[in-house]
């Protein structure tokens, strides 16, 4: 991920793409359960890849893409993000590990995960680094709030 625009240096953006990381890193891990055909292990990481996915695009929509939304800025982009998310909830919730098309369906997610992050990371942060004001950045501490839940520890063992 970039680190030139200065989206890291600040903290409610910050804060998002150290989840998108640690997202990342569990989504590795699937990967290797998968290529190692431990579809159970894969199962039970889908479900903390879930558990985090969820209050992580809460805090967004009702942060950035708010923010962004009430300047009238890049609102298309943003809704095709919240359609993304929804769809990303709903295959999550399909998943079954004792089907023969599990581990496509999963490597299609995290592929589609994947480049979701990085348009949020490389497209939608930086344009709210330079386009919220004040009253848009008071909006995403709000959604902040909610705090931010690691998976680092969570999905190790």
């Amino acid at each position: 991920m970039c680190e030139h625009c200065g989206c890291r240096g600040v903290e409610p953006i910050a804060k998002l793409m150290d989840e998108h990381f640690e997202m990342l890193d569990l989504s590795g891990d699937i990967r290797h359960c998968l290529v190692s055909g431990d579809h159970r292990r894969a199962a039970r990481l889908l479900d903390v890849l879930g558990d985090r996915l969820a209050p992580h695009a809460r805090r967004e929509e009702r942060g950035i893409f708010a923010a962004l939304r009430e300047k009238d800025e890049f609102v298309e982009e943003l809704r095709g993000l919240e359609e993304e998310h929804a769809a990303f909830d709903e295959i999550l919730a399909g998943l079954d590990p004792g089907t023969t098309d599990f581990p496509g369906r999963v490597l299609a997610l995290l592929d589609d995960l994947s480049l979701h992050i990085d348009r949020e990371n490389l497209g939608i942060f930086p344009i709210a680094v330079v386009t919220l004001g004040a009253s848009g950045w008071d909006l995403v501490a709000e959604a902040g709030e909610e705090g931010a839940v690691g998976v680092s520890q969570a999905h190790r063992g």
